[in-house]
């Protein structure tokens, strides 16, 4: 139907109320192929709706992960910088894939981020993408934004860190343990709430967080001493 439609002459950047064309309204819905046909009839995928978001903004969040990856591939086709591109509040299509509650919302993630996705693009509230997955307690999505190149030390427009919106303890844990050791080390505070569990680190909840320095150069770390173990049995005897 709608190369039929096209075939006919219908406008293809046609534009709603909300100034939503046929391609938008395609990847709201997750229609690959629909897209495809758009462009292939040159719709401009560069377009915005009203909000400023493009194409690429409702093909990351369209609620399949399977449609999703088909979107982008499909756009990413036509203009590599359609990754780059920001809505009016700055936020990035990067942004809204990790904001998007969907299942393997992950792959998503790391397609963007392997077509070139800047993972500390910072919006106009100074948020980074890495700031919207600890706040939103995305704790799938910490591991990669950060082994890909986001910055932990980042602030947005309140000074607050990745660290200070987590929204677990575990999603602490996980800034923490993936944080660049030849970049940023956590301070004093932070290493005092460091528990060493075998080979896992847990993390404590540490009240207050100096939020100025909660990132320090590497070589200024000290190594933490090793506690002595207390034989528990051995004191219940000696009483």
């Amino acid at each position: 139907m709608v190369e039929y439609l096209l075939k006919k002459g219908a406008r293809v950047d046609a534009r709603d109320k909300l100034l939503r064309t046929p391609l938008h309204m395609a990847c709201v819905r997750g229609h690959a192929v629909i897209a495809n046909l758009l462009i292939d009839y040159k719709c401009d995928t560069f377009e915005r709706d009203v909000s400023g978001r493009t194409a690429m903004h409702f093909a990351v969040c369209c609620g399949s992960v399977e449609a999703s990856l088909s979107l982008i591939t499909v756009l990413s086709r036509d203009s590599m910088d359609l990754v780059h591109m920001t809505d009016h509040t700055g936020r990035t299509p990067l942004h809204y894939a990790v904001f998007a509650d969907v299942p393997k919302q992950v792959k998503v993630v790391e397609q963007l981020i392997m077509l070139g996705a800047n993972v500390n693009a910072a919006d106009q509230e100074r948020r980074t993408p890495l700031h919207t997955a600890a706040e939103e307690g995305k704790a799938s999505l910490i591991p990669i934004l950060i082994q890909n190149g986001a910055s932990p030390g980042l602030k947005d427009y309140q000074s607050n860190t990745a660290f200070e919106l987590a929204k677990t303890e575990h999603i602490r844990e996980l800034i923490i343990v993936n944080a660049p050791n030849s970049n940023y080390h956590p301070n004093k505070a932070a290493l005092d709430g460091l528990v060493i569990d075998g080979n896992k680190k847990r993390i404590q909840v540490v009240a207050n967080l100096p939020t100025a320095d909660f990132y320090e150069p590497f070589e200024h770390a000290q190594p933490r001493k090793r506690l002595p173990k207390i034989n528990k049995k051995k004191e219940e005897q000696e009483k």
